[in-house]
């Protein structure tokens, strides 16, 4: 009997596969949600507070007391709805994920077993027709299975812009949504949250887990968007950077000159995009020195030449590629 039937779908469910950690975004969503219920917390007790010491005078100076609490309280209460949508979606998507995954291996099962029959048969008669059309079926019905992701990102971004407009009284839908939101996994879940938490903590140069998630996710977005037949030649990374106030900026380089997108690539409307005809890396790095900025990470969709992971490293970022690992230079460190 032909041995290696199973190989075509053992390399379809590697291409196929979330590379994206569900693990680590059902955590993230915890710690969201943590966040939100410390919010409401404080907003308890500045309200209990805030009757006590209104209680506790009169006059001018109680309505006073009254006003400015009731203001401090509604926003609060806005902050805390907002950490919990952020919550949701990071956790819906981390759902999309995890069934992604269940779904692909039910598949790869069935695929699996189709192979094996179409190999037999091809065997027993000489008749290699089953098995063409076992490979065809399990290519489909696996592209087809991973494809759901997207569809699941894609009704999850529109949820979070209908959510966001009915909040600003926009009619539904009335916020066009972004080619990245559209398109990355990611781009509307945790590039949203990057813009979100723009502002960190003055003195904070350590890039957060979704940080590094974020910068993956675009990074592999930006290189798959690509038109095919440039796509071999042109090389894209995406960079965070911090300023001395806290506030990060998120840069997406290209090694074409004059930071030049192909039609198709699309930036988020936070980040910034470069580009003077070098490594997109080195790009990134140009900008942050000319802009006063503590380099936290930069990403790139392929690996970088030996002396631009050097340079990389000699900026004390964190050196990633799509898949979470630290090159040479980022380890290094």
């Amino acid at each position: 009997m032909p041995t290696g039937y199973g190989e075509p779908v053992g390399s379809l469910l590697r291409e196929l596969a979330p590379e994206i950690d569900a693990a680590a975004l059902y955590l993230l969503a915890e710690r969201y949600e943590s966040v939100q219920q410390r919010i409401s917390e404080c907003t308890w007790a500045i309200d209990k507070g805030t009757r006590a010491v209104s209680g506790a005078i009169d006059g001018q100076t109680a309505v006073a007391a009254d006003a400015v609490g009731a203001s401090t309280v509604r926003a609060l209460h806005a902050s805390a709805e907002k950490v919990s949508s952020i919550a949701e979606v990071v956790r819906a998507y981390a759902d999309a994920v995890e069934q992604t995954r269940q779904r692909l291996a039910v598949v790869a099962a069935i695929a699996d077993r189709e192979l094996l029959a179409g190999t037999l048969l091809a065997a027993a008669t000489g008749d290699t027709t089953p098995l063409a059309g076992a490979e065809h079926f399990a290519a489909r019905t696996m592209a087809a299975t991973a494809a759901e992701l997207d569809r699941h990102a894609a009704q999850i971004s529109q949820g979070a812009v209908e959510e966001t407009s009915a909040e600003h009284g926009q009619q539904s839908g009335g916020m066009p949504m972004t080619p990245g939101a559209m398109m990355a996994p990611m781009g509307a879940a945790l590039a949203g949250i990057a813009a979100g938490r723009a502002v960190a903590a003055a003195g904070d140069s350590q890039p957060s887990d979704a940080d590094l998630i974020m910068l993956r996710a675009r990074a592999a977005v930006l290189s798959a968007t690509q038109p095919p037949e440039v796509a071999p030649w042109i090389r894209v990374a995406v960079g965070l950077g911090v300023d001395p106030n806290g506030r990060r900026t998120v840069v997406v380089g290209t090694s074409e000159p004059a930071g030049y997108l192909r039609p198709g690539v699309a930036p988020e409307p936070h980040e910034v995009v470069v580009g003077d005809g070098r490594a997109p890396e080195l790009a990134i790095l140009g900008y942050f020195r000319d802009a006063e900025l503590v380099p936290l990470a930069v990403c790139a969709a392929s690996p970088p030449p030996p002396e631009v992971a050097a340079a990389v490293n000699d900026s004390g970022a964190h050196a990633l590629d799509p898949a979470g690992h630290e090159d040479s230079a980022g380890s290094a460190q």
